[in-house]
């Protein structure tokens, strides 16, 4: 459609984008019941369109595109009200959010915001993948975009308190971990930890960042039977993140291989971070060659020790274990 394929979208393409949408509802009947909220959407963006001309500068400009857009929306508005039931109740989230924007535009226009930034604004962009993406499973990311957005409005550093916001990172964290487990291979649901509160979570909790999914599922198996917790990042990154939010493992269990890299690369992300995190590092490996020369590499990666198959618990203990020793 014309409008969607467009890098840059601001109001000119939203109205090309929803004119052709209009044509596709009149073709459309759903059943005889609408959203109630709905006719509010509706009445909200009829006023907003009728204020939309006054921002339209010279032909040419990149915000010439509002008056198109009050004139599409007028169209919306007199449809549905001739028409309710050609318009699928899906539409009533991208029409809550279109009439909370518009009115947004038209508040930032009063507070002396030139058009032509209004009209570049990222939002519209927004807006068209709200409409594309409703009655599909992406509608519920289109939420959390439009949520994320408001919160850029509202929420800084000046108006949340330090556990405020160490408490938001951490929810945000779970979240995306949640989302990972749904969409990265391997990372299956079960294998994280929800609550990582209390003073000695970090007693039984360890981090693994391991390349095969075999070798994972072995090893999140070996340590959930001696009641260990398991945290699987999805890459070196999101531990890095993990580590930075407060978490406390026991320790970072990681191999080393190509091209990944994990256990280098979370040393190289701890000692160039802000902050001060120390946590062990041990090089998980397959144990194919001597035991000497497995812990000589590990020795020179930045890790404890080298936790070799068969993943014994007890090996990793007494790794560990060394540490408290002088």
């Amino acid at each position: 459609m014309n409008g969607i394929e467009k890098k840059e979208i601001g109001p000119g393409q939203l109205a090309d984008y929803l004119a052709e949408l209009l044509q596709q509802f009149r073709h459309f009947c759903g059943t005889l019941e609408t959203v109630p909220g709905m006719v509010s959407h509706l009445t909200r963006i009829k006023v907003s369109a009728r204020l939309l001309t006054a921002l339209a500068g010279p032909s040419g400009s990149r915000d010439e595109g509002f008056a198109r857009l009050g004139g599409v929306l007028g169209e919306w508005a007199t449809c549905f009200d001739s028409s309710p039931e050609s318009f699928p109740i899906h539409l009533y989230s991208p029409l809550e959010r279109l009439a909370d924007y518009l009115e947004e535009i038209l508040a930032r226009k009063d507070q002396g915001v030139p058009a032509a930034d209004l009209a570049a604004d990222g939002g519209w962009s927004a807006a068209v993948a709200s409409f594309r993406h409703a009655g599909t499973p992406l509608a519920v990311l289109e939420d959390v975009d439009d949520q994320f957005r408001r919160w850029g409005y509202r929420w800084n550093a000046d108006n949340l308190t330090p556990l405020q916001e160490q408490q938001l990172h951490r929810r945000w964290l779970s979240l995306r971990k949640k989302g990972d487990a749904l969409f990265q291979p391997g990372a299956g649901p079960g294998r994280h930890d929800e609550d990582r509160s209390g003073p000695d979570r970090g007693a039984s909790l360890f981090l693994l960042l391991v390349d095969s999914t075999f070798r994972r599922d072995q090893i999140s198996e070996k340590l959930a039977k001696h009641d260990f917790r398991v945290e699987i990042p999805g890459d070196h990154g999101q531990m890095l993140d993990f580590l930075a939010a407060g978490s406390e493992p026991r320790a970072v269990l990681c191999d080393n291989l190509e091209p990944t890299r994990y256990l280098s690369r979370v040393r190289d992300g701890l000692a160039a971070g802000p902050g001060t995190v120390k946590v062990p590092l041990v090089l998980i490996v397959g144990g194919s060659s001597s035991l000497a020369s497995d812990r000589q590499r590990a020795m020179s990666l930045g890790a404890e020790g080298a936790w070799r198959e068969p993943y014994d618990p007890a090996d990793l203990h007494r790794i560990l274990q060394r540490l408290s020793q002088p």
